[in-house]
């Protein structure tokens, strides 16, 4: 059963890249938030759109939207990565697939992992540099995108077709 707009999301905590722990809503009163679920930091799909991410980070801004990306990868992985990328928002280990349950973003299987636009976008991807790291995390899951009120409301849900369907920035920040 997928999440959808109007839900209610119950409060959540993580750690981000620095080990800070942080409290959702309760850290970040007043604000919308945008909440990215990616496989992990090895995947040449996820480089490129925490790449994409990174370079959209004002639109996130100029909207007063926080940014948050959810991976699969090590607390300690993480933190290398958003230190050596310079990743301005937060960036959250999620090993154990908490957040992941709690959002219900779903496993895909073979159909999910071997798509035409999965391939496509595997092969754009890879030419633009982003090779295949080291495998950190579930290669079968799909991603999913979130908007959220302040008041932990769900205004926009984006739950992937396939391995590459992250759902697009502009789409989300419509809703903002």
């Amino acid at each position: 059963m997928a999440i959808t707009p109007g839900a209610k999301i119950q409060p959540f905590t993580f750690a981000d890249q620095t080990g800070a722990t942080r409290k959702f809503p309760d850290d970040f009163k007043g604000q919308k938030t945008a909440l990215f679920f990616l496989r992990h930091l090895g995947c040449p799909l996820c480089k490129a759109k925490v790449a994409e991410l990174k370079a959209a980070y004002a639109q996130f801004q100029a909207g007063s939207v926080l940014l948050i990306v959810v991976v699969q990868s090590t607390p300690r992985r993480v933190s290398e990565f958003a230190e050596k990328e310079k990743i301005p928002y937060l960036l959250v280990p999620d090993r154990g697939k908490i957040l992941y349950n709690q959002f219900e973003v779903r496993r895909g299987g073979l159909k999910e992992f071997t798509a035409p636009a999965a391939f496509a976008a595997t092969v754009r991807a890879t030419l633009k540099g982003h090779m295949h790291g080291r495998f950190e995390g579930d290669e079968f899951q799909v991603p999913a995108a979130f908007l959220l009120s302040p008041e932990a409301e769900v205004l926009h849900a984006h739950y992937g077709k396939d391995v590459s369907d992250f759902g697009g920035v502009d789409e989300l920040l419509a809703k903002a």
